[in-house]
């Protein structure tokens, strides 16, 4: 979707990607760069150098991929609470246990308080505040 410009075409359309988005966070920026590398596709040279002299990073891709949303399914463990959390930020995580088929969704979900560094505002807004934005019509059923 990234590379056949898809996210271009829709860049309102949300995504969420599961189990916090699987190795997304720890591999974004090389992700990022293989925008540079395709054959054929290359970015513009003056927007490659503004990325990497000026912003220092593969900056589009990367854009793309902090707009999205990851779930904390299955999400434990200082390493990986601390990296999703790094990456997607506070206003782009939401809460999610697999609750269903994970027998270890209580303790996930403790260590999501433990192992994260969430503010009381930043964990409810994963927890419920986030969903809320995402699915404005649920607002009505929400009772603060």
């Amino acid at each position: 979707m990234m590379f056949k410009g898809v996210l271009d075409r829709y860049p309102d359309t949300k995504f969420i990607l599961s189990h916090g988005g699987g190795t997304i966070p720890y591999v974004a920026w090389r992700l990022a760069s293989i925008e540079y590398g395709q054959n054929n596709k290359r970015p513009p040279i003056f927007r490659a150098l503004y990325d990497f002299l000026g912003n220092r990073e593969p900056t589009k891709v990367l854009n793309h991929l902090r707009k999205m949303y990851f779930d904390t399914a299955n999400v434990s463990g200082s390493y990986a609470v601390n990296t999703l959390q790094s990456f997607a930020g506070p206003d782009h995580l939401v809460f999610e246990t697999d609750l269903c088929i994970s027998k270890l969704a209580a303790i996930i979900t403790k260590n999501l308080e433990k192992h994260g560094d969430f503010t009381e505002e930043e964990y409810n807004k994963m927890a419920y505040g986030s969903c809320l934005e995402l699915f404005p019509a649920l607002k009505e059923y929400y009772n603060q």
